[in-house]
């Protein structure tokens, strides 16, 4: 007799989006603002870093994201009709925070949610490994379930092992305590919270010991299937930009240290760039606090300008003075 594979998905009131339209604005949504993401780009911007996104799809023709998506790196898990397809819209919204966060990040997804924003731990399990063996550099997780399973972690430390950072959200069951979902519960994740525009945590982001750091998830605008822009909440829209925070310092720090060591280097530099909120140091609600990009990948360092070129050389001049030094007797003009 077979065993009952546990059912993950996305939190329900990240169903449908608050707003849907087919305008962007030309500014950068608040979140990447408030992140100093502007500021960071002088110092890396994803260039070349792989982020697969397990979700449900993604729309890979959307205009913000098809410069970004790589089309031989998308599979689908579900067994969903549609393929790779996006028909939820959950997917595609988080890919375009990674996009706007790492502007020059190579993204990859993995369908492991169906069309109704559900799927088996198994296959996330296996969207995890697949994204593992296609060189993944970072892998983000918005979905989430209330219990523990067996298929998951063991995918989460193959990850770890290969050097791959995994963001995951935290879940949308706050405020009460000890509301973490899976798998961000897990020791391998690093858990994101959400926060608003001023900063405060979210009334339903989870809370819990396993919280790491808080992000924007609350009103996020970003893409959505069809060529149109969302406004979401939750901490899906959390998790992703910190995938994209991953695939900054992921550049700037790709020839300083192994692959194998970013996951432990990752999480002690993220903690230094963060700004402490709520309670004094770590909490339960913002975890170590919320990131400055800048702090994380580090500031370029300004080349000094080149020393001016020394004066033309007056060859009569100094030919004259090596035969006075010689002791000829040389009269100047």
């Amino acid at each position: 007799m077979s065993r009952e594979v546990p059912v993950f998905s996305l939190p329900p009131n990240e169903l449908h989006p608050g707003s849907l339209g087919r305008i962007k604005s030309v500014a950068q949504d608040w979140g990447t603002v408030k992140l100093k993401c502007p500021d960071a780009w002088k110092t890396a911007t994803g260039k070349g870093v792989k982020v697969f996104v397990l979700d449900t799809g993604v729309d890979a023709n959307h205009p913000d994201l098809k410069d970004n998506i790589d089309v031989k790196l998308l599979k689908d898990f579900s067994g969903s009709r549609f393929g790779a397809i996006d028909r939820q819209g959950h997917g595609t919204h988080c890919s375009g925070t990674i996009a706007e966060v790492a502007p020059d990040c190579v993204i990859g997804h993995a369908k492991v949610l169906g069309d109704n924003g559900s799927g088996g731990v198994d296959n996330i399990a296996a969207g995890i490994n697949w994204a593992v063996a296609n060189g993944a550099d970072v892998i983000s997780l918005s979905l989430g379930g209330p219990g523990a399973d067996s298929y998951i972690p063991p995918a989460l430390d193959r990850a770890l092992a290969a050097g791959v950072l995994v963001i995951v959200a935290a879940g949308n069951e706050g405020p009460n305590e000890n509301t973490v979902g899976y798998p961000g519960a897990y020791p391998q994740s690093l858990a994101v919270a959400a926060v608003d525009e001023n900063l405060t945590v979210a009334r339903f982001s989870s809370r819990g010991r396993n919280v790491f750091v808080a992000a924007p998830g609350v009103n996020v605008r970003s893409t959505y299937p069809g060529g149109q822009y969302a406004t979401m909440s939750g901490t899906s829209m959390a998790t992703p930009h910190v995938a994209g925070l991953a695939a900054l310092w992921v550049e700037a720090n790709r020839d300083k240290l192994p692959k194998a060591n970013r996951p432990d280097r990752f999480r002690k530099e993220l903690v230094a760039a963060c700004r402490d909120h709520g309670a004094g140091g770590w909490d339960t609600a913002y975890g170590n606090g919320f990131p400055d990009a800048v702090k994380l990948v580090g500031e370029k360092a300004v080349q000094p300008p080149p020393p001016p070129p020394p004066p033309a050389l007056d060859l009569e001049e100094e030919l004259a003075e090596l035969l006075r030094k010689r002791g000829w007797d040389v009269k100047e003009k």
